[in-house]
């Protein structure tokens, strides 16, 4: 991401005074002044949850795109640059791109938070650019997110929910759920992932005070000794392969996105299609295992994985995710916000770890320290490293772990962030992927030219898409 933009991002988040602020009337004050792009989107698949929404949707984008669709993405956070957040056509935006998107919000003189700017210059640039299926993630909750001013969506998706963010939804599963609900609609069919029976009725209740047209949360999986599975829903009843992205958690998370498209019958995706997608799905960040060169890089040559997971459902995920691994003996490099459930999140990693060293994250005000999270360990009787930054705990550690150990990185999408920024700023050349992380490759991409509709757009030169 450019200096440019950079400045750009900071100027709108000064204009409110608060990063987080739920209403959805800001964002309809917007889009009225540029000219309701919202109204103007390829059909819609709005998606919600706590845990899973990213692999879901990239699941889903794979999928379609296996069936031949054009498919746009709207995802957050960003793991690098914003530009990852909206993703026209399989083309991250270029800056210029979205330069000239988030002029034209800032043209109207309306005031918001950055989260909705960026929302509002994302759906400008997809009403703008042609394309057959839109996939819209929520930021935060669902009800009165950003992305909630899609009025018709063609189905809506809820993954799993869990606790997080409760000083904004609420500090029961119940409260969350209802929040998380918001996003359903009148007449649109509603897919939603395996849930806490607590979360499954308030959904219901929801969903049928909303009119939701039809509900599917019943289908099943059955595991296979090879790794693959047998998905049963509506009409789809097949043998699906072991998903591209680590986890037994990911085999839900290809279940939501099958389930989901079942409720859409006129995208016309095949059981092959869904196979094909299922086993090259690429998401970055969710038990991410680096390349050996990647990691080499870095200066390691044991395993090295990245997990930006961050709430207590996903650490439970991601250590038996790690307990299923061959056994290696686990270095654990750490960084967490201070408004994240620390104790909730570290509690299931503690028995897998062989040694923790707890970072503070750079440049991020609300991380807390690396002393912080290792004297709280540490007063539970485990040891731990405390480092001040992550480029002086990766130089520590990759002079300490053998090559026969596995090194995970996580607690934050802003610590993984850092790493592949640090990857990013090496050499291209001493970069490569795995086969199943071609996807993640910094590889160009052909140029995709967008042009904008809105009336307050006529003067403004259009730029180019390209893959970050």
């Amino acid at each position: 991401m450019s200096h440019h933009l950079n400045d750009y991002m900071r100027r709108i988040a000064m204009r409110h005074p608060r990063v987080i602020d739920l209403s959805l009337q800001r964002m309809h004050d917007l889009l009225a002044a540029l000219g309701n792009p919202h109204h103007r989107l390829p059909p819609t698949i709005h998606v919600a949850g706590t845990n899973g929404k990213g692999s879901t949707i990239a699941f889903m984008r794979a999928m379609l795109e296996e069936a031949g669709y054009s498919v746009h993405v709207y995802s957050s956070p960003h793991i690098v640059r914003a530009n990852e957040r909206i993703v026209v056509n399989g083309n991250s935006v270029s800056d210029d791109t979205f330069i000239q998107a988030l002029r034209l919000c800032e043209q109207t003189h309306c005031v918001a938070t950055l989260f909705e700017v960026i929302t509002a210059a994302a759906l400008t640039i997809f009403a703008s650019a042609r394309g057959d299926v839109l996939l819209l993630e929520t930021g935060l909750g669902g009800r009165y997110d950003a992305t909630n001013v899609v009025t018709k969506p063609l189905v809506s998706a809820i993954t799993a929910i869990d606790m997080d963010h409760m000083s904004y939804l609420g500090n029961t599963l119940r409260h969350i759920a209802r929040e998380k609900a918001g996003i359903c609609k009148i007449g649109v069919p509603l897919a939603t992932s395996h849930q806490h029976p607590h979360v499954r009725r308030v959904l219901h209740s929801v969903a049928q005070r909303m009119g939701v047209s039809f509900i599917h949360d019943r289908w099943r999986i059955a595991h296979r000794d090879d790794g693959s599975f047998r998905y049963d829903g509506i009409d789809v009843h097949h043998d699906f392969p072991a998903p591209s992205l680590h986890g037994h958690h990911q085999y839900g998370n290809a279940a939501t996105a099958i389930a989901t498209l079942e409720c859409a019958p006129s995208l016309d995706v095949s059981p092959s299609h869904m196979a094909r997608g299922i086993a090259r799905a690429s998401w970055r960040g969710r038990l991410e295992r680096l390349s050996a060169d990647a990691a080499g890089t870095l200066g390691f040559a044991s395993e090295v994985w990245l997990d930006g997971g961050h709430n207590p459902a996903a650490a439970v995920a991601l250590a038996n995710a790690l307990a299923a691994m061959p056994a290696k003996k686990l270095h654990i490099l750490c960084g967490i916000l201070r408004s994240k459930d620390i104790e909730g999140f570290l509690a299931p990693l503690i028995p897998l770890a062989h040694q923790f060293h707890m970072v503070t994250i750079d440049g991020e005000p609300n991380a807390a320290t690396g002393k912080e999270l290792c004297d709280w360990l540490n007063q539970r009787a485990i040891h731990a490293t405390a480092h001040d930054s992550v480029t002086n705990a990766l130089a520590t550690l990759a002079k300490t772990i053998p090559s026969s150990a596995r090194l995970l990185i996580g607690g934050s999408l802003y610590l993984v962030g850092r790493i592949h920024t640090l990857l990013e700023q090496a050499p291209y050349e001493s970069l490569s992927c795995s086969s199943t992380q071609e996807n993640n490759c910094p590889l160009g991409s052909a140029p995709t030219r967008v042009a904008f509709n809105s009336p307050l757009a006529k003067n403004i030169k259009v730029g180019m898409l390209r893959t970050p």
